[in-house]
């Protein structure tokens, strides 16, 4: 599977809230960076997720650019995520281990 269809089945995951399969796509020693926190490991990561969760009744995620890094097995993505009315836009540096599973999330609000 590529990339970027990897990274496309994350953020529908992620728009949808589904944890359980959010869990099945993080490697074990993820890390999480973005504007507000770092968070390590994959426990530590789902319940933040589970927080943003929590905090917003509808999250959309629409992918507007994505740019592959076979070398790096990573993916950078220009997106647009809605929090119920905020809009934020970011990019997404996505890097996967050799098993396919996300093993870091680096977030950067534009």
């Amino acid at each position: 599977m590529n990339l970027e269809i990897k990274a496309n089945i994350y953020f529908k995951l992620f728009a949808a809230k589904n944890i359980n399969k959010l869990k099945d796509i993080f490697d074990q020693k993820i890390i999480l960076k973005d504007w507000t926190a770092k968070i390590n490991g994959k426990k530590n990561v789902i319940s933040f997720n589970e927080k943003t969760f929590k905090n917003f009744d509808v999250i959309k995620v629409k992918v507007l650019e994505t740019f592959a890094n076979s070398k790096k097995n990573s993916l950078a993505c220009k997106i647009v995520i809605n929090l119920d009315k905020l809009k934020l836009n970011v990019v997404d540096i996505i890097y996967f281990n050799k098993k396919g599973n996300i093993s870091k999330i680096e977030a950067y609000k534009l």
